[in-house]
């Protein structure tokens, strides 16, 4: 019993998500400088540790040894971590050597100002003719934006005052167009260093999101976890492929003509139009139609079959069917017509009458034929 309770005294163990964490006693960081931290601890028996360290939490790829002491069965330990990083937040463990036991991840900060180095970086809100930059830095730096794309000039954008976070925000891009960014750092020791490259691309021009939409698509599926709409025709041009929120179903194919007629409120050049059908459910026979009065149409493209279309992924596992139109010769017109005669072949997974669409958009010519 007494060597039992000695064991239990030695280590203590901690299951932390299905691995063994070493509790250590009084685990210090002292003697921080610019470039030298002193990690010490205490353990009840004398072994050989191993620490992982490095700039951030998941990635502590550096190690240092505290050796096994045999002559003086010391129990103290201490390592000095070196050639660090001044002004840098540094992250480490302690690893039993032979074991999966560890400490929790701690963390110090080294003294002086770090050199410029970008943390996070991230696009969003990319439109047709837009995007926004969010960055992060390890410390306050004056950053400059340095940015182009093909053909284009090199561009600078600016932030006042030294920054540890901000945001870019980049305004009349040219759509369906690829963009290139670095970004210029300069520290309050005057140290300037650049970021690597960066890119995206802008999106297309599509009409049909601000198009008025009628129709007969005005059902969604029968399924309790639906967000349902009060205007469900609207989902076919909300930009988006989420089948809780964005599918929409037509009425009966057999007993009458199901249709959707686009508004674009002016006349537009429209030289590609994509649909994007639920794969388990389209229309094998649909046509395309153009007017300006919404009163006498002329054909765009009849017989329309998407089988030979592209699976692309949609929410939650789900697949959409997309089917990609395209004309040589742009057609300038205010209205665009998607029709399926009634009683025409659909393609069926399960019983139904009906035909499902997650997403129709209307496309001027591509930007490096406009």
């Amino acid at each position: 019993m007494k060597k039992i309770i000695q064991s239990i005294m030695i280590v203590v163990l901690l299951w932390h998500n299905g691995v063994y964490a070493l509790s250590l006693r009084d685990v210090k960081v002292t003697d921080i400088t610019e470039k030298e931290a002193l990690i010490t601890w205490d353990f009840a028996a004398p072994e050989t540790f191993v620490i992982e360290y490095g700039l951030t939490s998941n990635s502590l790829s550096k190690k240092n040894i505290s050796a096994k002491d045999e002559l003086f069965k010391r129990t103290k330990h201490s390592v000095m971590l070196g050639a660090l990083k001044p002004g840098e937040n540094y992250f480490y463990r302690i690893i039993q050597s032979g074991t999966q036991d560890y400490t929790k991840v701690y963390t110090f900060r080294t003294k002086g100002v770090a050199a410029p180095r970008i943390i996070t970086t991230s696009i969003s809100n990319i439109t047709y003719n837009s995007a926004e930059i969010y960055w992060t830095a390890n410390t306050k730096i004056a950053i400059e934006l340095i940015w182009t794309c093909p053909g284009c000039e090199r561009r600078y954008l600016h932030t006042g005052g030294n920054k540890t976070k901000g945001v870019f925000i980049l305004k009349n891009l040219t759509a369906e167009t690829p963009y290139y960014f670095t970004f210029s750092m300069t520290n309050a020791r005057g140290e300037t260093a650049y970021s690597k490259n960066y890119g995206f691309q802008t999106r297309e021009i599509n009409y049909a999101k601000n198009a008025k939409l009628t129709g007969t698509f005005t059902r969604q599926p029968d399924d309790p976890n639906i967000h349902v709409s009060d205007n469900p025709i609207s989902l076919i041009a909300d930009d988006s492929l989420d089948y809780l929120s964005s599918l929409v179903m037509s009425e009966d194919c057999k007993k009458e003509d199901q249709y959707i007629i686009f508004d674009l409120q002016t006349k537009q050049d429209i030289s590609r139009v994509h649909v994007f059908w639920r794969s388990e459910s389209y229309s094998k026979d649909y046509s395309l139609l153009w007017s300006n009065d919404n009163k006498q149409w002329n054909e765009l493209s009849r017989h329309l079959n998407p089988e030979s279309g592209e699976s692309v992924n949609a929410s939650i596992g789900a697949h959409a069917l997309l089917h990609k139109i395209e004309y040589k010769r742009p057609v300038r017109c205010r209205y665009i017509k998607l029709i399926i005669p009634a009683g025409s072949e659909t393609h069926q997974q399960w019983h139904s009458n009906s035909v499902q669409l997650y997403e129709v958009k209307i496309l001027p010519p591509p930007a490096d034929s406009r």
